[in-house]
């Protein structure tokens, strides 16, 4: 180097120093941890806005089942999407998914192309609050939010608008901080998970090159209890079917005519009573076809969960008001809600059923019934099992027929493997009182999008929601407690910072799902 450059070089070094000790050196960028730490204080500042927010979400019914709430499913997607402005999100869109049903999109990008981008997913429809049968039961208004014991009561509450905005307002946290979360963030907020989703399909068809992402983490989903932790391996699909009798052109006078022609009460009883044997195996020819056994490893996972202080098989039987337990011989009450199918009469309906007593031989009747399904089972297939089952019962006298339901799912299995297991695995051990408290666990409900988005996007779906099972979820009283709901945003603060860890993501910054993406890699048929 020439000596005019080495002394051009020393002067500049002088004025930089000059410039420190004057005005001071410029501060360094605040670590990932302390920015962490900085939302999560805003975070517990913010609890009882949130708790406010949550209140005036859950006051609007969004029952998706129910046309004559659509009006009330529009205002809900609505509410979601000014809030989501609200904290900073962009691209803040109001879609239709399917005819009728509303989907919301927004997206926070400043993490920059080069880093991994995480799609949250939840939905903002709830289940109907059976006016007829089951307001008497709740203790305040379904649609009236209510504060108490500590939980906030109200239909959705728990399933899923407290977990959608617990996410919400963590990303809103660090977005507010200054310099947003280290990782691109997309929602997408659905409105028909509730009657099975059966929408899905074709909307991601349509729009998802928006919603292209390295990963899905489900606001919707819950925990095994406040002090464990789960990374849910699976969900069960789920199928469902209407079985309708008939032996009459109408009802008749029983003392005329009882014991002279067939009774639909009768003939629904045998229809219903041939769904499984003695064994408690599901008795429809050709159910368990391409079901393969629990493998050693989930069986073990299973026991290591069922056998801890965390599971009182006894003490669930008496909260639920149950006498014994039941189902498939041969395997435990867990293996049988998360590894097995299953098939359940979920209404029954025949002959007179008010107070006191119609002297008839009924007509007509039906059972509806809602199967849930594992890997190797498909929604179809097992309809068709079904509508051969019951078209091969001989009833003398009765005619029999199976309609199908729109509620479908197909079954979801998480690779163990997966980063985005991995990641909620990591921060759920900081959430719980020792990491030995998180275990591996499945979900005997379905939540359809997840096997939509392994399907057709190509994403790798971990739940990473805080209900609990004693939610009341789709019962009288649903209610989230507000410690899970102050959890949940802490939670989804972290796993943000998670993800951004290098190495975590392969192939990070690249949408490496992408739209149309299918299960295995390739290109799906769209």
């Amino acid at each position: 180097m020439a000596p005019r450059q080495v002394l051009t070089l020393l002067l500049l070094g002088i004025v930089i120093a000059l410039l420190a000790v004057v005005g001071g050196a410029a501060p360094a960028p605040p670590s990932l941890s302390a920015r962490l730490a900085a939302v999560e204080a805003s975070l517990l500042s913010a609890q009882p806005a949130l708790v406010d927010a949550l209140s005036a979400w859950v006051a609007i019914p969004s029952i998706s089942a129910l046309p004559s709430y659509a009006g009330d499913v529009d205002a809900a997607a609505a509410w979601v999407a000014d809030y989501m402005k609200g904290v900073g999100l962009g691209n803040v869109t109001i879609l239709r998914q399917g005819p009728t049903s509303p989907a919301v999109l927004g997206e926070w990008m400043g993490a920059g192309p080069g880093a991994p981008t995480v799609l949250i997913y939840g939905h903002g429809d709830v289940q109907p609050a059976d006016a007829e049968t089951d307001v008497p039961a709740w203790t305040s208004p379904p649609f009236q939010a209510t504060v108490r014991d500590g939980a906030l009561y109200g239909r959705g509450a728990s399933d899923d608008k407290g977990g959608v905005l617990a996410a919400l307002a963590a990303v809103g946290a660090w977005i507010q901080a200054g310099q947003g979360p280290p990782v691109n963030v997309k929602f997408f907020l659905e409105c028909q998970e509730e009657v099975g989703s059966p929408d899905m399909a074709g909307f991601l068809r349509e729009h998802g090159g928006r919603l292209a992402a390295d990963l899905v983490l489900s606001a919707d989903g819950s925990q095994p209890g406040p002090d464990v932790g789960a990374v849910v391996a699976g969900l069960r699909g789920a199928a469902a079917f209407e079985v309708r009798v008939r032996t009459l052109a109408g009802d008749v006078h029983s003392g005329s005519f009882g014991g002279s022609v067939a009774n639909a009460a009768h003939a629904l009883a045998a229809s219903v009573d041939s769904l499984h044997d003695a064994k408690g195996r599901v008795a429809m020819r050709g159910f368990y076809a391409g079901v393969p056994k629990p493998s050693k490893a989930d069986l073990a996972a299973v026991a290591a969960y069922e056998t801890s202080p965390h599971f009182d098989g006894s003490a669930e039987l008496e909260s639920l008001g149950a006498t014994a337990p039941v189902g498939e011989v041969g395997y435990s009450t867990l293996a049988r809600r998360w590894l097995r199918p299953t098939c359940d009469v979920v209404g029954l309906s025949a002959g007179f059923n008010g107070d006191g007593i119609k002297t008839i031989v009924p007509a007509a009747g039906s059972a509806k019934v809602a199967c849930r399904l594992v890997p190797g089972q498909t929604p179809d297939g097992v309809l068709a099992v079904a509508a051969r089952h019951f078209g091969s019962l001989r009833l003398p006298g009765v005619t029999l027929e199976v309609v199908p339901l729109s509620f479908k799912a197909t079954p979801y299995r998480l690779p163990p493997d997966s980063p985005a297991a991995a990641a909620v695995r990591a921060v759920l051990a900081t959430l719980v009182p020792s990491p030995s408290s998180v275990f591996t666990n499945w979900m005997g409900g379905s939540i359809p999008a997840t096997a939509h988005f392994k399907a057709l996007l190509g994403l790798d779906t971990a739940l990473l929601a805080f209900g609990l099972p004693s939610d009341r979820v789709h019962a009288p009283d649903e209610h989230h407690p507000l410690a899970q709901f102050e959890k949940a945003g802490r939670a989804y603060a972290r796993v943000l910072a998670e993800l951004a860890e290098p190495g975590l993501l392969a192939g990070a910054g690249e949408g490496a799902g992408g739209a149309g993406m299918g299960a295995d890699g390739g290109r799906a048929e769209l």
